[in-house]
């Protein structure tokens, strides 16, 4: 009995969720002396996006070592992210490692369990719970939000107790990381302002990226000066308290009471990350573009057939009868190889090598922060693939979409430990759908000249075939064939032109979900310009190579740059 309590104790006790986020200590043998730590600034796991974890390991051995960490289950509902890692780490020192770990947005309304197991020198109990809570009423749809430690703990009650269906995780802001991934999974993010303004300047960086995608951020403020400070820190002169950044709100509540109501108010109630990923259906320019692999039925049941007669009978009693059973360990292996060659070349008959596929890219130009945030929905069929494996750009995020054929079979989307894409993500004669996003950095913009004839300079490596703008005092302009370097004069166009190109430019190519929601969300802001590009060069994400791919649509989008 003693040992079973001991055994529970350890095993509640090294998961803790508290005020300073996650916690957890690997068990291990006392007499290898080594320690394994592992923390994360949030202390509830997000719907989809990354879980970020900050792991330290002290090799007190005299030998270098290695240990890793894989995943039991990752279901989030239906398919999964199988991503693992190792940790090598050289005797006698300490190291420190940062990991993210994916999470695949489901069309499910309930979360099943995180796990991990450790393995490696002295791991004595290997198990790793991530933190989890979600309330019954809760579901794909509620947003998932993040306070900071300060407003969870003195807010949170009361809100929770007045919404029952609101999830959320308390962000330990002294641990948040400087990747931008970090940060995806959280629909809003709530803090104080000197909160804010304490933050290190790479953090909000990254912060900044994350919100160009669709976090939403609130800052409560104490009194008028600290809100002041927090305009001028996105580079806002007016006096508003709440404006856009790309395509998320960003909202000031100066209250001196610190009231949870007020608090309350400010929070997203509807249209989560999650929610879009998760009911993605595949937009109807895309299936158009990109057809569903068609299965001959008929010849599959033939062959079928024939390979079991052949694999069968016609095995066992004429190319190894009776006293020659022998045989069957060489015409077994040589039969299977020989339907195996049948299948490719009948693949690659119909269907040829590599595949086909078609993006649709918005790209949003941050001059402020010298970066582009590219978002990209795409769509592909596959032949006869040789490889299926590739690495991304460094700093992506990639979230399998569910299109028509979602629901088959549960795939598993594999990243090994070097960040080599394998598994699921593409697979011979299968269409799959993919949604896309990378940050990069970038000089882009467009220099805006004011005067009775205003005119712009694109700093961008495209040719825009269209541009709108709207400058500070939201008049309307326009200009066509803009070419990097080239200064350009306006015409001056009618105030709804923008909106209504744009949203054109939306309801043709018939955008959907994440991409939808992202471009609309971008429209009708002041001092900034909306343009397409016939030519999008080096802008899409690159991801398996040897789809050949087709991009009818870069939309581009961004503050100006006032001369």
């Amino acid at each position: 009995m003693r040992l079973l309590l001991t055994f529970t104790f350890l095993l509640v006790s090294s998961s803790l969720k508290a005020a300073g986020g996650f916690s957890h200590s690997v068990s291990m043998d006392p007499e290898t002396r080594d320690s394994i730590t592992v923390s994360s600034f949030m202390d509830n796991l997000p719907m989809v996006g990354f879980m970020p974890l900050h792991i330290v390991i002290d090799n007190r051995s005299t030998e270098d070592r290695q240990w890793a960490l894989d995943p039991i289950s990752m279901r989030m509902g239906g398919d999964w992210i199988n991503a693992s890692w190792t940790f090598p780490v050289k005797a006698g020192s300490k190291a420190e490692f940062d990991i993210l770990v994916p999470l695949k947005a489901s069309n499910f309304n309930y979360r099943w369990g995180a796990q991990f197991s450790w393995s490696g020198p002295g791991v004595d109990s290997p198990m790793m719970q991530l933190p989890q809570t979600s309330p019954n009423s809760a579901t794909q749809k509620t947003p998932f939000l993040g306070l900071s430690d300060s407003l969870h703990a003195k807010h949170w009650g009361t809100i929770q107790a007045s919404d029952s269906s609101l999830i959320a995780t308390s962000l330990d802001l002294s641990q948040a990381p400087a990747d931008w991934r970090a940060y995806i999974g959280l629909d809003q993010i709530l803090m104080t302002a000197q909160e804010w303004l304490a933050f290190p300047s790479d953090k909000k960086q990254a912060l900044k990226q994350a919100l160009a995608t669709g976090s939403d951020i609130a800052f409560i403020c104490n009194n008028p000066e600290d809100a002041s400070l927090i305009r001028q820190s996105f580079g806002r002169q007016d006096a508003t308290n709440s404006w856009r950044v790309g395509a998320s709100n960003v909202d000031l509540l100066i209250d001196k009471s610190d009231s949870s109501h007020r608090i309350q108010n400010l929070l997203r109630k509807t249209d989560g990350k999650a929610s879009h990923l998760g009911d993605h259906r595949l937009s109807a320019f895309l299936d158009q573009a990109v057809t569903e692999i068609s299965t001959a039925g008929p010849l599959v049941l033939i062959f079928i057939v024939l390979f079991g007669i052949i694999a069968g009978p016609v095995n066992l009693f004429v190319f190894a009868p009776s006293g020659r059973r022998h045989r069957l360990f060489i015409t077994t292996p040589l039969i299977s190889f020989i339907g195996a060659i049948i299948l490719a070349a009948a693949i690659f008959i119909q269907d040829g090598t590599g595949g086909t596929g078609t993006r649709l890219l918005h790209i949003q130009v941050l001059p402020d922060q010298k970066q582009l945030v590219i978002q990209q929905e795409q769509a592909s069929r596959t032949g006869l693939l040789i490889g299926s494996s590739f690495q991304p750009p460094p700093g992506t995020w990639i979230q399998p979409l569910p299109g028509q054929e979602f629901g088959r079979s549960n795939t598993s989307f594999t990243i090994d430990p070097s960040g080599t894409y394998t598994g699921g993500w593409f697979r011979s004669r299968t269409r799959q759908n993919q949604f896309v996003t990378s940050v990069r950095p970038s000089r882009a913009a467009i220099e805006f000249t004011p005067g009775p004839s205003p005119s712009i300079v694109s700093s961008i490596e495209v040719e825009l075939d269209t541009l709108f703008l709207l400058d500070p005092q939201g008049q309307a302009w326009t200009a066509t064939n803009v070419r990097p370097g080239e200064r350009v004069t306006l015409t001056q166009a009618e105030p709804s032109a923008p909106r209504n190109w744009w949203d054109k430019q939306i309801a043709d190519h018939k955008l959907s979900s994440t991409l939808n929601a992202n471009t609309k969300a971008v429209t009708s802001q002041k001092a900034h310009f909306y343009a397409t590009s016939p030519d999008p060069r080096s802008f899409p994400i690159e991801t398996l190579p040897s789809i050949r791919w087709k991009t009818p649509l870069t939309l581009l989008s961004g503050p100006i740059v006032i001369k």
